[in-house]
């Protein structure tokens, strides 16, 4: 298959010819049951909230074409569906006929989140228009509790950064040269720059935390960890100038398991916030400008890419969200399976292989939407062979069950870092939002 390029998100208007081909298609190579889950943890589409999931399913797929064309993601759902079934060339050769755009690669978040900003400047220039300022002022609260939200996303994003700095970048290396604290100048030299480094981060931290809005006493939560993190880099920086190892690997044990602890915590702060934003308001207002400034110069047409970003990153960034959560379940179902495999009574066979179903069955359903991947077809395989050999052989289980769960974690560790680029990207929306919102105020 020849290599795509990305491209801008764009809007598509499918006429008859072309609707009643791609719907005959999609009835074809997928089932009620798939479709609902692949737009559910791509797209954040409900079926059931959206359409009358009643019709019969050509029925449905129909107005499943037409409900996306209208919210402006029909090649966001088409680029997802040629991912999950990726050996139809046939399919992909209709696609190219008639959405050509869903076989380029998806823009970058960034790239999409650029263009959404220089649409809401576009909107702050046409402000002058009375109908346009009318719209704006209308929905002011609503963009104001966006701001506030994406200015809650950046600060957990930072402490999440933080975090994750420390536990990548500090703690292996500091581990290793505490102990040769007593026997290497050049450990103490190292120790003494990390230390410095670390009571930088906790500044910023201690920034992080105190910029959250004061509502059920968040801020003070933030700042207990963060207070327990300068306690720990404290006593770890006192060992390091008494030239105590003992103690400083304490202190890193220490330091260690907080961070453990603040770094699952604050990653579901951060995606809880992301799929809260507020974003379909934004849409809404931004729509409305559309209809109100009809023309083709250049603000106009840059509101209405502005508008096209927005209605691709919505979806997207939401059913990141979903995805993620469902890959925290199979994280849960992983831990719990190992646990029992490591026990090897008779009796924690059988829970194993209880859990064991049900964790394959969810990660056989991730793996659907995107088959041809590397993880997915390892994850088959892995699964394959260790159901060969449970329950005769459980020292070959264990083995396999290693691989398997290393590389399923690491596929979730991927998609983690992709949505908080993601959210990173949707920051790049608080100044022109901040902008619009001080001429409107």
């Amino acid at each position: 298959m020849p290599p795509v390029v990305a491209s801008a998100p764009v809007a598509v208007d499918l006429q008859g010819e072309a609707i009643g081909e791609l719907c005959e298609w999609i009835a074809k190579l997928i089932d009620r049951e798939d479709l609902d889950y692949l737009l559910r943890v791509k797209l954040n589409f409900i079926l059931a909230r959206e359409l009358d999931t009643s019709k019969a399913y050509d029925a449905l797929v129909f107005a499943l074409i037409l409900r996306l064309m209208q919210l402006g993601i029909i090649v966001e759902f088409l680029r997802s569906l040629l991912v999950a079934r990726p050996l139809r060339t046939d399919f992909r050769n209709v696609v190219k006929t008639y959405v050509p755009q869903a076989l380029d690669a998806a823009p970058a978040a960034q790239v999409t989140a650029d263009i959404a900003a220089v649409g809401l400047d576009a909107v702050k220039q046409r402000l002058d228009d009375p109908n346009v300022r009318s719209l704006v002022t209308s929905h002011r609260d609503e963009l104001a509790r966006l701001m506030i939200d994406i200015e809650v996303l950046a600060n957990y994003k930072n402490l999440h950064d933080i975090v994750q700095t420390i536990q990548l970048t500090h703690l292996p290396q500091m581990t290793a040269d505490m102990l040769r604290l007593r026997t290497d100048p050049t450990a103490v030299a190292t120790l003494e720059t990390h230390v410095v480094q670390l009571e930088d981060l906790c500044d910023d931290a201690f920034k992080a935390a105190s910029a959250l809005p004061t509502v059920a006493a968040v801020p003070a939560a933030e700042l207990g960890w963060v207070n327990k993190l300068k306690s720990a880099i404290d006593q770890i920086r006192q060992a390091v100038e008494a030239g105590d190892d003992r103690e400083g690997s304490r202190a890193l044990r220490a330091l260690r398991a907080l961070i453990r602890l603040q770094s699952y915590r604050i990653n579901s702060l951060l995606l809880g916030t992301a799929g809260g934003l507020p974003l379909e308001q934004l849409v809404v207002i931004v729509t409305d400008v559309v209809k109100a400034t009809p023309g083709d110069d250049a603000s106009s047409v840059e509101i209405r890419n502005g508008l096209q970003s927005l209605q691709s990153m919505l979806p997207l960034l939401k059913g990141q969200v979903i995805e993620h959560d469902q890959w925290q379940a199979v994280e849960m179902e992983l831990f719990a399976a190992e646990d029992f495999l490591e026990q090897g009574s008779p009796d924690s066979v059988l829970d194993f292989r209880d859990t064991w179903n049900a964790l394959k069955q969810s990660v056989a359903a991730l793996a659907g939407t995107q088959p041809e991947a590397q993880w997915a077809k390892r994850s088959q395989a892995l699964a394959l062979s260790i159901d060969a050999v449970v329950p005769a052989d459980m020292d070959g289980a264990r083995s396999n069950f290693a691989l398997f769960r290393n590389n399923v974690l690491f596929h979730f560790f991927q998609l983690d870092r992709a949505l908080r680029v993601r959210c990173g990207a949707i920051q790049t929306l608080a100044v022109p939002l901040k902008s619009l919102l001080s001429r409107v105020g």
